[in-house]
Formats: structure tokens, sequence, C-alpha cells
């Protein structure tokens, strides 16, 4: 009997550890499923709000390619009537308005009102320049509707294209209007930088130049 009882508890601890094995093998599982669970909802929030701020990204370009078409290209050859039409609008204080004037000391600069970004117009004095600020767009919808726009010229109007490559971020696109002969020629500059800590992302020049 002393015999057959050993074997009966050698047998229940056998059971006991089987068991107690299972029980953590099972549970090693189900932290490995909720651990998965938790990093693949993770990804899939990441790559939510990714597209979320690309749409919004895009969406800051179109408003910025609307707002240059609409003052500086618009009005360039006749830039004292967008002046005037700005006038009765609130600008920018003229410590802030230097920084989006090239530090020069005449000329006015008008936040534009806008739901998806910032945007900067700004108008130096006694120049033929206008200039829109962006700071936040996704660049390459900008250098698309850029192209787009400025590639070619109403005729009898020629077309010159340059483009600089700064750094692997930063890039600078111009195109040039121009007719044969002529002294003057209208010049239209994107500059873009594409690192998400630069405070300006997209800059637009419009400017009449000999």
């Amino acid at each position: 009997m002393k015999h057959i009882s050993k074997i009966s508890i050698v047998n229940a601890i056998i059971i006991i550890l089987v068991s107690i094995t299972a029980c953590n093998q099972s549970e090693s599982k189900s932290s490995e499923q909720q651990t998965a669970t938790k990093t693949n909802n993770d990804t899939k929030a990441i790559k939510q709000e990714n597209t979320v701020d690309t749409d919004k990204r895009v969406q800051q370009a179109k408003s910025f390619a609307n707002i240059y078409s609409t003052t500086c290209m618009q009005y360039l050859n006749e830039l004292d009537k967008l002046r005037e039409k700005l006038s009765a609008l609130p600008s920018l204080p003229k410590e802030k308005a230097k920084l989006f004037l090239n530090n020069m000391q005449d000329g006015l600069a008008y936040p534009v009102p806008d739901k998806y970004g910032k945007f900067v117009l700004a108008l130096p004095a006694n120049k033929n320049m206008c200039a829109v600020y962006a700071k936040k767009a996704n660049i390459k919808t900008v250098q698309q509707q850029f192209h787009s726009t400025f590639s070619q010229a109403p005729k009898p109007l020629l077309v010159k294209k340059n483009q600089q490559n700064i750094s692997p971020q930063q890039t600078i696109i111009s195109y040039e209007w121009y007719q044969q002969g002529a002294k003057r020629k209208m010049l239209f500059m994107l500059s873009t930088n594409s690192a998400d800590n630069a405070s300006i992302q997209a800059l637009f020049t419009a400017s009449i130049v000999q």
C-alpha cells in the first residue's frame, strides 16, 4: 500500500506540473497575442495619423497655390491696385512684417485667413514684387502646381526654367516669362524646404525684373 501511495503521489505531482506548464504556455501565448494586437493597433493608428497629416498638407499646398494665383500672379502688372484692395485689412506689426520683407524697412505683410494652414502675403514698398509664405505644405504638390502653372507662358511669351538644389531638403525653382528682345521680364520663383522643423516650407515670389 505504501508503494502504491508513493506512485499515486508522484503521478499527482506530474499532473500538477503538466497543468502548471500548460497554464504558463497559455498565458504566454495570450500575452504574445495581446502584444501583437497592441502593436497592430499602434501601427494602424500611426498610419491613420500619417494619412490625415498628408491630406492636410496637400490641402495646404492647394490653398498656397490659390492664394498666390489670386494675388501676386493676378496683380503682378498692377501691384498698387492690390495694395489698395488690401489697405482695409489688418497687417502684421512692423517688426514681424520685416521677417517677410527680407528685412526691408518699407512694405506690408498680411496674414491670410485659411482653415488649412498659416499663410502670409508680403508686398515690399516701391518694388514690383509680391510674395506668399506657407508655414506648412506638401512639397510634392506645391512643386507640381507650380510647374503646371508656370511651365507654359501665354503667347508670344517665351519660358526659361532654372532649378537649384541647395540641399536634399531645399530647392529653388524659377520660371522666367519674357518676350524676345524686351528688357523687362516676369520672374516666378518657388523656394521649398521639406524639413519638418523648417519655419517656412514654401515661399512663392512674383516680380518684374530687367
